[in-house]
């Protein structure tokens, strides 16, 4: 049941960031994100993320963080992908609207993954953690 957390969170992470991937391209587009395509977006992030479920790879993360804790970034993440996927389905939010809600998701996500290094001696337990790192740019601006 542990690597399932922690595969889990990965598995959120990587939701999100094709939920906002979606709908930047739609936003450059100027067209609009239906509801399906924001599903098809969090669903792919899942199941990229799956092979990392019941995997040695995902070892490493209880070498630094213990079940409470992850549950509760697991926690953190599941409650940003669940308000940015409300916010971008509802007609009613304009786009300067949806555009704060996808910073909120990406500043959420940043603010896991500064939990997780810092609770590993500033280093990300995970090859996918720190690509994750990378395309959040947690360095710069989140």
């Amino acid at each position: 049941m542990g690597l399932d957390t922690a595969a889990i969170i990965i598995s959120g992470i990587s939701a999100i960031a094709n939920i906002i991937q979606a709908y930047k391209s739609a936003r450059d587009t100027q067209r609009g994100l239906s509801d399906k395509e924001i599903d098809a977006a969090e669903e792919s992030g899942h199941t990229a993320q799956a092979k990392y479920w019941h995997s040695n790879e995902m070892d490493s993360i209880y070498d630094c963080i213990d079940f409470e804790t992850l549950q509760v970034i697991w926690g953190n993440i599941d409650e940003a992908e669940d308000r940015l996927k409300k916010a971008l389905k509802d007609p009613a939010n304009s786009n300067q609207e949806k555009d704060k809600e996808v910073k909120i998701a990406a500043a959420t996500i940043c603010a896991e993954l500064r939990r997780i290094k810092s609770l590993n001696q500033g280093v990300l337990p995970h090859p996918e953690l720190e690509q994750l790192w990378k395309s959040f740019d947690c360095d710069g601006n989140n």
